[in-house]
């Protein structure tokens, strides 16, 4: 069978045994989901700056941000000690993306 053939079976064997659920990331991946018909529907959870379309800000957010937004200095200050100190920039619920 041909690689397209293997992974349309692969894809149909998963939706069968589970519903496809997403966890957005990225605005710009949340909107392109969501503008492919059925895709909102798929979308069990975002990211802390996503807020477009309206209709999924109901939905949990799983991300967060280390800095606070004062001036642009404060935040290149805030953003160079987290990645001084080996930090993450974000952080990600892990819990709760286990939940959905």
């Amino acid at each position: 069978r041909s690689a397209s053939a293997r992974l349309r079976h692969a894809c149909s064997a998963a939706s069968a045994a589970a519903p496809v659920r997403v966890v957005s990331l990225l605005p710009s991946a949340t909107e392109t989901l969501c503008s492919i018909r059925g895709g909102a529907r798929l979308l069990v959870g975002r990211n802390h700056e996503d807020n477009f379309p309206p209709s999924i800000t109901h939905l949990p957010v799983l991300t967060s941000q280390r800095t606070t937004f004062t001036s642009a200095a404060d935040v290149d200050a805030q953003v160079s000690a987290t990645l001084a100190s080996g930090e993450a920039l974000y952080s990600l619920d892990g819990a709760l993306l286990a939940e959905l």
